[in-house]
């Protein structure tokens, strides 16, 4: 009966639990708090609440110094969203190489080198070999068709015809061994004899040399 009076006399009443539990939890800040907020440099009492499992997560400003090293993300977004995006980016960007890798990098890259310029140098030593081979077979060639187009009992040699210091020599002999006694004399007047030609370079190497069979007047031997 008093406390109805009380009530309604304006007498102060007991307060219901509810309301003294949420005074004391205002009043109190909560153990986690206590511990963050020396982190963070500001007031435990004025913290943001802590963050949802879902929805846009406050931010402080531990995680945006932290943001702010890692890469560019939204300041609505949480740090563990931002990895999940860019992690493979930032493990490139922050990553580095160990002395292991750079020696092995280092082997290969001296090897494949290596490997290069030897094809390179062999490629260069058959260009010019195929050159040289050419040449001789050119000058071989242009000696034959001079000794052909000249008289067999006067045979000069080719002087300038020759480029690339080569010289070249000529012998013309019939033809006696290997043949059988009816093919040794001449047939009417005509003799099977046998050109030599021999082509040297400028060191004095043969370069090439050519046995040329023809049918020659009996008179120009």
């Amino acid at each position: 009966m008093d406390r109805q009076d009380g009530k309604e006399g304006g007498r102060p009443g007991r307060r219901p639990f509810q309301e003294i539990q949420q005074l004391r939890s205002a009043e109190r800040p909560s153990p986690r708090r206590s511990l963050v907020g020396p982190l963070l440099g500001g007031q435990p009492g004025h913290l943001p609440l802590l963050p949802e499992r879902r929805g846009i997560r406050p931010s402080s400003a531990l995680t945006d110094r932290h943001r702010s090293h890692r890469g560019k993300c939204r300041r609505t977004d949480w740090p563990t969203d931002c990895y999940r995006e860019k992690g493979v980016l930032l493990s490139m960007k922050r990553r580095r190489f160990t002395l292991v890798e750079v020696l092995i990098a280092v082997a290969i890259l001296g090897s494949a080198l290596g490997t290069t310029l030897a094809i390179a140098a062999q490629a260069q030593l058959d260009l010019i070999r195929a050159q040289e081979r050419w040449a001789d077979h050119h000058a071989l060639e242009q000696a034959i068709e001079h000794y052909l187009l000249q008289d067999p009992r006067e045979l000069d040699a080719p002087g300038d015809l020759l480029h690339g210091g080569y010289s070249a020599s000529c012998t013309v002999v019939p033809i006696e061994e290997g043949l059988p006694e009816y093919a040794i004399d001449p047939y009417q007047g005509w003799v099977l004899s046998s050109y030599t030609i021999q082509v040297t370079n400028s060191i004095g190497d043969v370069a090439g040399e050519q046995i040329i069979y023809k049918w020659l007047p009996e008179d120009d031997l």
